[in-house]
Formats: C-alpha cells, structure tokens, sequence
C-alpha cells in the first residue's frame, strides 16, 4: 500500500514560521510518505495514564546534519491518505 498526506492550515503555516519553514515541511513529507510501503508508525497521545485519542506521527526532517523530527497531529486517515496538521518539532 502507498501512502498519501495533506497538510493543513499550510497559509497559517507559513505566516507563523516563514516560507522556508512550511517548503522544509513538505519537503520532510513527501520524502517520507514518497513510495512508502511499509505501515506508518502512529503514536497515541497518553495523559493521566490515559490515552487521549489523539494521534500522531513522526517524520524526519531532510534538512542535513539535522536530528529534528516534526511532530504531525492526525486529523483524519481515510484509506491510504493521511490528513495532517503541525504540532511542534522534537530534537
């Protein structure tokens, strides 16, 4: 199966954090979702020692020598497409 994403709310995006931010975004996406066939790790958010329902994932970012990950909220998963918003980078 090959993935799909989209990516929210990518104006708000760019106002915020710049144009090249939002390019470094998408860019870290389509690497990662690009020709992907293996399942996508998805982490439960947990408060309280309770999950939340919320979901996320992880993608590396592509720029080089760069340990960050960007941290995705799952919006909605129909089939193989994921409708994603961002949350924060990690790293």
């Amino acid at each position: 199966m090959m993935y799909r994403f989209s990516l929210r709310n990518q104006a708000k995006i760019a106002k915020a954090l710049g144009e090249d931010y939002l390019k470094l975004l998408l860019d870290s996406l389509e690497a990662y979702f690009c020709d992907r066939t293996s399942p996508i790790d998805e982490v439960g958010e947990v408060k309280d020692n309770k999950t939340t329902g919320r979901i996320y994932i992880f993608i590396p970012s592509v720029a080089s020598n760069s340990e960050i990950e960007f941290q995705f909220a799952v919006i909605r998963k129909t089939f193989d497409v994921y409708n994603l918003a961002y949350y924060s980078s990690v790293g």
